[in-house]
């Protein structure tokens, strides 16, 4: 059986370039492929039998990769396709891969399948998932590597938080007649919120004292305004009460 790294001085050295996410990556990844190496020089022939296409001791791997989504040196998905590919196919494994989950013929062909991609936990597909769990029963090893990052996580969140806002905010403009169509900013909700309480009420009565139409006219109302007018509002009610008082 072809030996992966015969020391740690040449592990270094072979490691690829990047980010700290790789050299961790790649820790965990030789664990898996020495173990697997082993075990297909170990197993006989019954536990052998989904993998005679290819020599007993060349363990094939296949890398479910994706977009680049962080910026330089951080989860650089199709650079660690590219490198890991190199790199196994040097050290005596049949590695491939590509940016979509292996299909069932590429399964029937993988020992240790890497999920190495946003989300790639995220397996909706059914008929990927039937695929996955065959290919578990049969022994396939299975190494996930940022399979739902902290960044993807943060974005649901914020799109959780928007459309939570949303529905608020239309809830308080029906209420309200269209008086208040924004009650909520769009981002000010997030993974941190865990209730929002809220009320909207909408008032159309009828004044004690009336005003006169005529000294009236329609103007933008600012909240500095408003405070004036009620302070007016009950400094005149004071006057009129301590007239009546005075007059009793």
């Amino acid at each position: 059986m072809p030996r992966l790294f015969p020391d740690w001085q040449e592990r270094a050295a072979l490691t690829p370039a990047g980010s700290a996410d790789i050299v961790r990556a790649m820790r965990v990844l030789l664990i898996v492929i020495a173990v697997g190496m082993t075990t297909l020089t170990t197993f006989t022939t019954p536990f052998t039998a989904p993998f005679q296409n290819a020599p007993q001791s060349q363990l094939r791997v296949f890398i479910r990769s994706g977009p680049k989504t962080h910026g330089p040196g951080a989860h650089d998905h199709p650079r660690f396709l590219k490198e890991w590919v190199a790199l196994l196919n040097a050290r005596g494994a049949s590695a491939t891969g590509g940016d979509a989950f292996p299909t069932k013929a590429q399964l029937d062909e993988t020992d240790v399948l890497v999920l190495h991609a946003p989300e790639a936990g995220n397996i909706t597909d059914p008929a990927d998932r039937t695929n996955l769990s065959e290919f578990l029963g049969r022994g396939g090893g299975l190494v996930v590597i940022a399979a739902g990052g902290e960044e993807e996580a943060r974005a649901r969140q914020a799109r959780q938080g928007e459309e939570a806002a949303a529905r608020i905010n239309n809830w308080v403009k029906d209420e309200t007649r269209g008086r208040i169509p924004n009650l909520i900013a769009p981002d000010s909700l997030n993974g941190d919120t865990a209730l929002v309480v809220t009320n909207a009420v909408y008032f159309l009565g009828d004044w004690t004292t009336p005003f006169n139409a005529s000294n009236t006219r329609d103007e933008p109302l600012a909240l500095t305004q408003l405070i004036l007018l009620y302070h007016l509002i009950q400094a005149e009610e004071r006057m009129k009460k301590a007239a009546s008082d005075s007059g009793s």
